[in-house]
């Protein structure tokens, strides 16, 4: 209908299976665009997809997508309400359109090729009286709108060729007719999108050497982690499982 090479699952699985022996990095950076393409593809009406696709479908050129999901505080939680983590970016409506307020984090793609952003972000929100269990929204914003910041952070042990910047939203506009599907839809709209790509992700690990590369370097910066990370009543560092270090 909107067009594309139509290429199934199982082909799928073959291409990232074989560009992920070589360069693990690079390949989840095509996975992504996949994962910032699914709210749209799940819940886009059709005007909404004639609008946002037109630059993934023909063959050459490389635009990316992006998915703003995770937060500082929260990722796997992003449904739970307070004092959980969970979504703390917030849309309001103005007239006729959406303004959204936050920070996202480890937002893969959000970059863009060359620092200008990614074709398509698809962002998520609450955008409305509850917990966004019940007030999530998705949005769709094609290109680099003004308000919104993007940041680097660390570098991905062993997957340099993979930024996860941070993202910072400030007071930044989307059209009406941005939100896919409708508001208390998010929630089910995040899991489906994870759940549609997790196959095809799992391909995506590195090989056993890459593996243990990884698995050296990151030791270090995984130490670090839960000195800083805080869940809803105690430092992750103050957990029994985390002074110790992994293995027998």
């Amino acid at each position: 209908m909107h067009g594309g090479d139509g290429v199934s699952v199982l082909e799928q699985l073959a291409i990232v299976e074989e560009f992920a022996a070589v360069e693990p990095g690079g390949t989840l950076t095509l996975l992504a665009t996949t994962l910032g393409l699914a709210p749209l593809l799940t819940v886009g009406s059709a005007e909404q997809k004639a609008a946002c696709l037109p630059p993934f479908l023909p063959r050459t050129g490389t635009p990316l997508a992006s998915f703003a999901f995770s937060e500082p505080g929260g990722s796997a939680d992003f449904d739970a309400p307070a004092p959980a983590g969970g979504t703390r970016t917030k849309a309001t409506r103005d007239g006729a359109d959406w303004v959204i307020t936050g920070t996202k984090q480890w937002i893969s793609n959000a970059m863009g090729r060359r620092g200008d952003g990614p074709a398509l972000l698809t962002v998520t929100a609450v955008a409305g009286p509850g917990d966004p269990g019940t007030s999530l929204a998705v949005f769709a914003l094609p290109g680099r709108p003004q308000g919104l910041t993007c940041t680097p952070m660390a570098r991905t042990v062993g997957m340099a060729t993979h930024p996860l910047p941070q993202l910072d939203f400030a007071g930044v506009r989307v059209p009406a007719e941005g939100l896919l599907g409708g508001v208390g839809d998010g929630a089910a709209t995040v899991r489906a999108a994870f759940g549609s790509g997790a196959g095809v992700g799992a391909l995506a690990a590195p090989r056993t050497h890459q593996l243990l590369f990884c698995g050296e370097s990151a030791h270090g910066p995984a130490r670090m982690y839960p000195k800083t990370r805080a869940t809803v009543t105690a430092w992750v560092s103050g957990r029994p499982v985390c002074p110790r270090r992994p293995g027998p």
